[in-house]
């Protein structure tokens, strides 16, 4: 039920909403899933607000929280294949090069999103037909 999902924001001058975004997906019941943040050299405070996040809340860890800061704009599309890339690279990297996780879903979230409860059961659940 419900598969491993990866979930990806790609941010960009996202400040005044990304933690929103974020405690609506750490109060999702669905927990199967690993996270990666990408910001596309935001200007603003984005990062910082992101790392704030991450470091108050016991949901977003070193298991399932990845935050990637470009020193350049690269654009959406090769944000989101970097994330995953190297999210990949990552996963193969650990324990001898054994592949810890393996995802059946994607998951592309905007950062101005606020997911309702049960979203990503729900989600996941669809593409399961559950």
């Amino acid at each position: 039920m419900n598969g491993k999902s990866l979930i990806v924001i790609v941010t960009y001058n996202s400040g005044n909403f990304i933690e929103d975004c974020l405690a609506s997906i750490a109060e999702q019941d669905y927990r199967n899933w690993q996270l990666v943040v990408i910001d596309n050299d935001s200007a603003d405070d984005t990062v910082q607000r992101v790392r704030y996040f991450r470091n108050q809340t016991t949901v977003l860890n070193a298991e399932n929280f990845k935050l990637i800061h470009l020193r350049k704009n690269i654009g959406f599309a090769r944000a989101v294949n970097l994330a995953v890339f190297s999210h990949i690279k990552t996963v193969h990297g650990r324990k001898e090069g054994k592949t810890t996780d393996v995802f059946d879903h994607l998951i592309l979230l905007n950062p101005d999103i606020r997911l309702l409860p049960g979203a990503l059961e729900n989600l996941t659940a669809t593409f399961e037909g559950e």
